[in-house]
């Protein structure tokens, strides 16, 4: 089994080997973040200056900075600054996508009587530039990351700002349609600036905050997916890390080069200020300063060196781009005895401006391994870092190291002294191993993963996963692109311990529950439901699929109710289908024919009586015979019954007038002689005793026909529903005593007469 260690490069020392086989010395797991404490006394001593610059500029070069243009004494921006400038007034320059700042307060107390109600208001600032290129222009910008303070003993009121400043020419400003973040772009004293405050709603933000507290801020130099410079404000106060604006600088479209955040101390910028970065003590806003009442606090400043967060080589104790300060601050250097952490010692008292530390104070730990990730802990600090190096900046001493993986195993260890102004370069030789994960089922050419809780993940298109990791447990879960898929395991552990590992992975089809569940139909109701190309007859109200992801159709049917069909998506989540049954009817018209309009008629269907006056009504029914009758006064009335099988219907309803006989019967006429009765403006005759009518209700009069030689009544009648028969009785007239032949004689005798006068008329002529 392979053997892990930390050397010295190129120089001799004495080696710590971890050996992990069984029966040797096992070292427990330390873990933790970088700011991580350790069980030692928090001892702080003073870092020795031995090579601290001086403050005057004799010995500045030409090409370089003047640190103490701006400021020379208090109140000035007091705390810990990087100018570019070190040893011997030597002039530097450097970029990072980020710097951090600590600001750990054991207690802090300001005042400023002329604040009026901000008398014990104060600001910590983190101040860096940054710088980018649109085509051949240079951008610069001044940005910062604000904490307001109330050091009163109430209450520690603490609230987050951001601001940005155009430093890109000397009367450069702000606008609107140039920026975008959660802020807009204010004015100060005729120059305009972008700010955001942060959200009262905040994790940390408008809160008491209690001492001792540490407050981190962390501002990170990105590029969007638009090609656009980003600047991320976040702060930490103890509630976690909390991202509050994020600014784009949406007026650029042509980016040629993206600096980051620049620290230089050959030139100033645009603006005629630093390219510094600097976390400051100083007034709460709008250049106002403040008086250090009684405080004891340590600040720390780290750049991202493309590895992990390292404080800054060269430190100034005041920054000058800001114009916020405090007056009676003591600031110097200082270190915690139990690891080596620089830091920049504040309490109040008399001090002075100047150079706090250089490279040739402090000492560097490089450490260069094969692990992708992992940490290196320094006598209990843990350092995190990725891509195999680990820089720390420390006060000189003797160290204990040791290096952890990304899953927390411990992997080498080496204990070293380090002196000031040296450069420790260290490696160490990390055995890998391969892990192979071998699937099964998925259909060729599918993508799946293994994805590590280190971050790490691993893809491929064939049945095999392999990679290398050092000895260690390791976390993982599984997943493919193909999601009707699922695997077994879906996660696990595994552990390297000096030799390959192989996992396997089944996949199968991944069911998820589909319930149909009907409603409307009667409790016991048949029912059918066709889906995925089957045929299911049911009674139950539900029916449970395990069906795959994908779209599906369905259909489900009842007698007597209309059909439903529809489709459905499975996507990973099982889903419920509402089958809703209603009754299908058909139109049934009943139409009526032979009333007068208007007329009032009434038709009894299906247990209802409906009064209509309308022609024609339509009923919804379903399948099925059904008796109607329609009635409607003077008419006769119609019954029936219609049959309803799948189609709608008209049911035509023709009224007939309802007539009723009125039989007149005579008496008294000798056999056979004709007679006539007019009835209703109906005259009919007949040479029978009989003559019949058909008449709907009403009073009618009737006149009867004369007969020579007899008598007969008229009179009238009255039809109500029932036929009627009414006797006519001819009466013969009664004759005076003289015979027949005497009537004969008579009229012979006028006969003659008539024509006698007529012969002597003549005559006379």
């Amino acid at each position: 089994m392979g053997k892990s260690r930390i050397v010295r490069t190129n120089v001799s020392v004495i080696l710590i080997v971890l050996l992990t086989v069984s029966g040797m010395l096992s070292f427990p797991l330390i873990t933790g973040g970088h700011a991580a404490t350790s069980t030692a006394p928090a001892v702080i001593k003073e870092l020795p200056q031995t090579y601290a610059a001086e403050k005057s500029s004799t010995s500045m070069q030409s090409n370089q900075i003047n640190v103490f243009q701006y400021n020379s004494k208090e109140p000035a921006p007091m705390g810990i600054a990087d100018y570019g400038i070190g040893y011997n007034n030597e002039s530097y320059e450097y970029n990072t996508t980020s710097f951090l700042g600590i600001a750990n307060i054991n207690y802090l107390c300001t005042y400023n009587n002329s604040l009026s109600n901000a008398s014990k208001f104060m600001s910590f600032q983190l101040n860096i530039n940054l710088v980018f290129y649109e085509g051949d222009t240079e951008y610069v910008y001044w940005v910062q990351d604000v904490a307001f303070l109330n050091t009163s003993s109430g209450n520690h009121l603490i609230y987050f700002i951001d601001n940005v400043w155009n430093s890109s020419a000397p009367n450069a400003n702000m606008h609107n349609s140039t920026i975008s973040g959660n802020g807009t772009v204010g004015n100060s004293s005729g120059t305009y600036f972008y700010y955001d405050y942060a959200s009262s709603s905040l994790p940390g933000n408008c809160i008491d905050l209690q001492y001792p507290s540490t407050i981190e801020f962390k501002i990170v130099s990105a590029i969007t997916s638009n090609d656009q410079p980003e600047v991320i404000f976040m702060y930490n106060d103890g509630h976690g890390w909390v991202t509050y604006d994020n600014v784009v600088f949406k007026f650029v479209n042509d980016l040629t080069s993206d600096c980051g955040f620049v620290v230089n101390g050959n030139n100033y910028n645009p603006h005629g200020d630093y390219y510094d970065a600097a976390l400051i003590l100083g007034g709460p806003g709008d250049g106002s300063q403040t008086n250090d009442i009684s405080s004891n606090i340590q600040l720390q400043l780290e750049y991202w060196n493309g590895h992990n967060y390292q404080e800054i080589l060269n430190a100034y104790n005041y920054g000058s781009d800001t114009a916020e300060g405090i007056c009676n601050v003591s600031d110097s250097a200082a270190y915690y005895t139990y690891n080596g952490t620089l830091f920049s010692e504040v309490t109040n008292g008399t001090g002075s401006l100047g150079q706090i530390y250089n490279q040739y104070d402090i000492g560097i730990i490089n450490l260069t391994s094969n692990l992708k990730s992992g940490s290196l802990v320094v006598n209990g600090t843990s350092y995190n870092f990725v891509n195999c190096d680990v820089n720390i900046t420390l006060a000189p001493g003797y160290y204990d190291l040791q290096l952890y993986n990304s899953e927390g195993v411990l992997v080498a260890q080496g204990d070293f002294n380090l002196t000031a102004g040296e450069y420790l370069p260290l490696s160490a030789s990390i055995s890998y191993y391969t892990v192979s994960f071998t699937e099964s089922n998925l259909p060729s050419n599918t993508i799946w993963y293994v994805n590590l809780s280190n971050g790490q993940s691993f893809s491929s298109s064939t049945n095999v996963i392999s990679f290398t990791e050092p000895d260690g447990t390791y976390s993982y879960t599984i997943a493919t692109t193909n999601k009707i898929y699922s695997p077994s395991p879906f996660s696990g552990s595994f552990t390297v311990n000096g030799k390959s590992v192989s996992e396997s992975v089944i996949f199968s089809l991944v069911k998820y529950n589909i319930t149909f569940t009907e409603t409307g139909l009667p409790s016991g109701t048949s029912w059918i439901l066709v889906f995925d190309n089957h045929s299911y007859t049911l009674t139950n109200t539900s029916y449970v699929f395990s069906l795959t992801n994908g779209t599906y159709s369905y259909s489900a049917t009842s007698k007597d109710y209309k059909n439903i069909s529809g489709t459905f998506t499975v996507s990973g989540s099982s889903k419920s289908i509402s089958l809703t049954f209603t009754l299908q009817t058909y139109n049934i018209t009943f139409t009526e024919t032979g009333l007068p309009s208007g007329t009032s008629w009434t038709l009894d269907f299906n247990g209802n009586t409906h009064s209509l006056t309308n022609t024609s009504y339509t009923f919804k029914l379903t399948n099925g015979t059904y008796s109607y009758s329609a009635t409607s006064k003077d008419y006769k009335n119609i019954s029936g019954s219609v049959t309803v099988n799948g189609a709608s219907k008209t049911v035509d309803l023709s009224f007939i007038l309802q007539t009723y006989t009125v039989t007149f019967t005579e008496t008294g006429l000798p056999s056979g002689t004709a007679w006539y009765v007019i009835l209703n403006n109906i005259n009919e005759s007949s040479n029978t005793n009989t003559i019949i009518f058909s008449i709907q209700n009403g009073t009618y009069a009737y006149k009867i026909g004369n007969i020579p030689g007899y008598s007969v009544s008229s009179g009238s009648i009255v039809v109500n529903g029932n036929n009627i028969s009414k006797t006519i009785t001819y009466t013969k007239n009664a004759v005076s005593g003289i015979n027949i032949g005497e009537y004969i004689i008579a009229g012979i005798i006028i006969i003659a007469v008539i024509g006698a006068i007529i012969v002597l008329i003549r005559k006379r002529k």
